[in-house]
């Protein structure tokens, strides 16, 4: 499985966006780029797709921008990667129906169940891990390593 570069930024985007409106200020697409080392672009739109699935809230105007619709604890990372337009599949013979050997055969191989199992795996943790974890995970991580370095 490969993660698409569209998941990967979108992701990256809103937890930007939520660690950069602490301020209470809407966050433009180019301080989220620059930050994130991001093509406008293409950021653009994915934050676009993120505002119609009702992640985002967008302001118009000299200082507008971007703002998480709700609190980040309450926002899986499922729904961010289903905005951004990507789902987390694995390979397509999981299924009878997409396995071209149980239309051959008339059943799945045997690593089928293997793909099935993992698949329901990630999606669960998916489903599980909020954008509010992840940045407290990483805040967690960074301060340890910044005392790390005090030593």
């Amino acid at each position: 499985m490969k993660v698409s570069t569209r998941a990967h930024y979108g992701l990256r985007a809103v937890i930007a966006i939520s660690e950069m409106a602490r301020s209470g200020l809407p966050v433009s697409v180019s301080d989220v780029a620059r930050a994130e080392n991001l093509s406008d672009t293409y950021l653009e739109q994915l934050v676009s797709k993120l505002r119609r699935a009702g992640i985002l809230r967008s302001y118009r105007g000299a200082r507008g921008g971007y703002e998480l619709v709700r609190d980040p604890d309450t926002i899986t990372v499922a729904e961010v990667l289903k905005a951004a337009g990507e789902q987390i599949v694995f390979p397509e013979c999981t299924t009878p129906e997409g396995c071209e050997l149980a239309h051959q055969r008339g059943h799945v191989c045997a690593s089928s169940h293997f793909w099935q199992n993992l698949n329901s795996m990630v999606n669960k943790i998916a489903e599980e891990t909020t954008v509010g974890s992840l940045i407290r995970n990483y805040e967690e991580e960074m301060g340890k390593m910044q005392a790390e370095n005090r030593q």
